[in-house]
């Protein structure tokens, strides 16, 4: 005689399996979860550290040090337009010193390369970060470069063959006109780099406070 199958029994048996499973599931996607909030966590406070060394860069040195290096230079113009070679030195040697920076992206950089940007739920932000160090930060960066190469291929080999760079005397007074178009070009390389410096600071606070916020909403 045939053995009667218990089907309730069987339907609890099979029904205590699947609720076993998704339960295994479960605890391992809230492990994962919660990895990850860390994770993102860690990143969020590695971020906000690298932005406050960018803001104390450019707020502190980088665009006052510019700024008195163009000041220098616009003193030079009107000098040399005058035909006043005698006092020039000091602002002659001012004028010539470059002060550049590069953001501090290693976190960003390591981040994005691994794929975690992903991490961070807030596409916004995501996009705000990649806006920063891969446009306004990336262009600050350029405009460095732009002042580095005129200065090395045109106003320094210009100066080379053409001034006594010990006496800061021109060998033909005639070539002063040349001098002084060379750098009133300079002297907007400055600016411009001045103006990226200043856009990357206000950028810097509110991506800054926008991971602030991010990271008070992720601990809670």
């Amino acid at each position: 005689m045939a053995k009667k199958i218990d089907w309730t029994n069987q339907f609890f048996n099979f029904l205590g399996v699947i609720l076993g499973v998704l339960l295994a599931f479960f605890i391992n996607e809230r492990a994962n979860s919660n990895k990850d909030r860390k994770e993102s966590l860690i990143i969020m406070e590695s971020l906000l550290g690298d932005l406050q060394e960018d803001m104390q860069a450019y707020e502190n040195f980088l665009i006052p040090q510019n700024k008195l290096i163009l000041q220098n230079l616009e003193k030079l113009l009107e000098l040399i337009n005058d035909g006043d070679y005698e006092n020039i030195d000091e602002p002659f040697s001012m004028a010539l010193q470059i002060e550049n920076y590069g953001p501090t992206s290693a976190t960003y950089t390591s981040t994005k390369s691994t794929g975690k940007l992903a991490l961070f739920e807030d596409i916004e932000l995501q996009k705000q970060l990649s806006n920063y160090y891969e446009s306004i930060a990336e262009e600050s960066v350029k405009k460095g470069e732009y002042q580095v190469q005129y200065f090395t291929s045109e106003l320094l080999a210009w100066l080379s063959n053409n001034m006594d760079l010990i006496s800061n005397q021109l060998y033909r007074l005639s070539d002063s006109g040349i001098l002084l178009n060379k750098l009133l070009i300079y002297s907007s390389l400055i600016d411009q780099k001045i103006v990226s410096y200043e856009i990357s600071l206000e950028n810097a606070k509110i991506l800054k406070e926008e991971l602030e916020k991010s990271l008070e909403e992720n601990r809670r």
